[in-house]
């Protein structure tokens, strides 16, 4: 069996061939109080891809040589993807391992750890993977959180269903307002143009956000990767909308990946002037 090199991996696609079970489709469970209690955004604005390639991009340009001497691993076909467990442990070479050796040669110095089923006893929220750093206060704190799910959780049409532009940001806030004509009424605290599966996914990831102080959330199932910059979120509020990127080509992934981490790093450590987040304009 041949084997590509880390650095070939960034335009290879994972294993599209991966055996899974099927399945009825499952709404993902509301685990916990904490994640019942959040509140969704009232919608999602999009960001092309090319935004966060464009963060991956110079690092695999700088360290081409290194991660050309570094071979990716093998996905073992004895793999069968039968729960989200399966899509954890298969994600750790296949999707996490070529993107955190390109991290960690971007900054050899060190200050950059990952951890995994990370537990937090006051909101009792548990990531599936966390990335930390030292932060421009000097102190070790997460900058970004991955959570897996089970193949098929995340239902990328309803995720372009919460799509709004920017400009169209408060008629849409209107139009969800509860008793819509009624002044002085208070929007619903789950009024949101995130339904069904997408809605649970999306206070699950303002949970994660909350618990773990960061804006930056992402969620993979396989066939989807899911990147969410929660810029309006404050505590266990998502606010009037988030960023999100919604991956489903699978050559993608791992670049796009390493640049949302990469970008969530320089927000952390407080790099000045970051290119504001450029949407996508369409949505409703």
């Amino acid at each position: 069996m041949s084997q590509i090199t880390v650095h070939q991996s960034f335009d290879t696609a994972i294993n599209p061939f991966a055996i899974r079970t099927q399945r009825a489709p499952k709404d993902a469970s509301q685990s916990s109080n904490s994640t019942r209690d959040a509140e969704p955004p009232k919608m999602g604005h999009m960001v092309n891809v090319d935004f966060w390639l464009g963060y991956a991009d110079p690092i695999l340009h700088s360290h081409k040589s290194q991660l050309s001497a570094v071979k990716a691993p093998c996905f073992e076909p004895t793999r069968v993807l039968t729960a989200e467990a399966d899509v954890d442990n298969a994600a750790a070479l296949e999707l996490i391992n070529p993107v955190e050796l390109a991290l960690s040669a971007r900054h050899a110095g060190g200050g950059i750890w990952s951890r995994n089923q990370v537990y937090n006893d006051n909101t009792k929220a548990r990531a599936d993977k966390a990335w930390m750093c030292h932060n421009r206060a000097g102190e070790r704190s997460f900058f970004a959180v991955l959570e897996y799910k089970y193949v098929g959780d995340i239902r990328p049409q309803e995720f372009y269903a919460a799509w709004a532009r920017p400009e169209d940001r408060r008629n849409h806030l209107i139009k969800l307002h509860e008793g819509r004509n009624t002044p002085g009424k208070q929007l619903a605290k789950h009024a949101s143009l995130f339904k069904s599966n997408s809605n649970t996914l999306i206070r699950q990831a303002v949970h994660y956000a909350n618990s773990y102080e960061t804006q930056y959330i992402a969620l993979f199932d396989w066939d989807t990767l899911v990147l969410l910059h929660l810029e309006d979120q404050e505590g266990p509020a998502g606010g009037d909308y988030c960023y999100m990127t919604v991956i489903q080509d699978k050559s993608l992934m791992r670049r796009a990946l390493l640049g949302f981490l990469e970008r969530a790093y320089q927000d952390a450590m407080g790099t000045r002037n970051l290119p504001v987040f450029p949407t996508i304009n369409s949505g409703k």
